[in-house]
């Protein structure tokens, strides 16, 4: 067992690791930006996707502003997120490893002493992470985009036409018509047939953390303490078992809840969207 959540927790920072943020980010339909308009000095910026640039305008989605066509001469900054998991891997990863290596020399089983070292290392690093604020790279708007459209990922629903809470990517939009990424279900729908629209903001992480910190903790506890008492161990000494379980389960819950967390999802509004700002 302890082999495998060893390999388990080993393999699950790689990928963390493998995104590291982009030197020179070209944007994309689907990018997830923030904007700070002109027009609107008192805010602190709309956090959305940037879908399409036409001319002197972009388009646009976000909780705020739905569906936006924005004068490029509104644009007072234009920024692009920054991947911040690439130092939470190396974090995991190199942890794992002097843990590892601190094993061999003390004579402790490898796998035992990765195990640890990358759980401990989860419950030193991932809190943190979860709540780090979002980062932010300042580009030009009218740099090159990459050919391939992503899509901004929508949950919408449209009963009219049998969709209920269905995931589709958002390529782009004209006047009344959502148009999307191929590979989709369908390649466009109506505006006015929409009666749900909600744009995913990334994953929710400090609640994927929390969440599973809190069952891994109290599912190791339990299992750790009704096996030692089975076993015939003291109850006196119960509290330290109780101390390793939360360690090892928080640590471990929480690094699964970190990878598998939930999206985000925000409202947006239909009224009145596609407007010229």
């Amino acid at each position: 067992m302890f082999r495998i959540l060893s390999l388990f927790l080993l393999v699950a920072s790689v990928p963390l690791a493998a995104q590291s943020p982009d030197p020179a980010p070209l944007l994309r339909s689907g990018s997830t930006v923030r904007l700070l308009l002109r027009s609107a000095p008192d805010t602190t910026g709309y956090i959305g996707a940037v879908l399409a640039r036409s001319g002197d305008s972009l388009r646009a989605i976000t909780p705020e502003l739905g569906l936006a066509q924005v004068a490029l001469e509104d644009v007072a900054r234009f920024e692009v997120e920054s991947s911040t998991r690439f130092s939470t891997g190396v974090l995991l990863g190199g942890t794992a490893a002097i843990g590892a290596a601190a094993g061999i020399v003390r004579g402790t089983g490898v796998a035992e002493s990765l195990l640890l070292g990358t759980v401990f290392a989860a419950v030193a690093v991932l809190p943190g992470t979860a709540s780090e604020p979002r980062r932010w790279r300042h580009v030009d708007p009218t740099v090159s985009w990459r050919a391939e459209p992503v899509g901004a990922r929508v949950r919408l629903s449209a009963p009219g036409l049998g969709f209920s809470d269905v995931e589709l990517r958002l390529q782009d939009f004209q006047a009344d018509t959502l148009f999307f990424t191929e590979g989709g279900i369908v390649p466009s729908l109506p505006l006015g047939e929409i009666t749900s629209l909600e744009l995913s903001l990334g994953h929710d992480r400090r609640r994927g953390v929390r969440v599973g910190s809190a069952i891994g903790a109290i599912a190791a506890i339990a299992y750790g303490g009704s096996v030692y008492l089975r076993a015939g161990g003291d109850p006196i000494v119960l509290l330290p078992v109780v101390v390793i379980g939360f360690g090892l389960g928080g640590g471990f819950g929480g690094l699964a809840g970190y990878l598998l967390a939930p999206r985000h999802w925000q409202r947006v509004p239909l009224s009145g969207s596609a407007p010229s700002r």
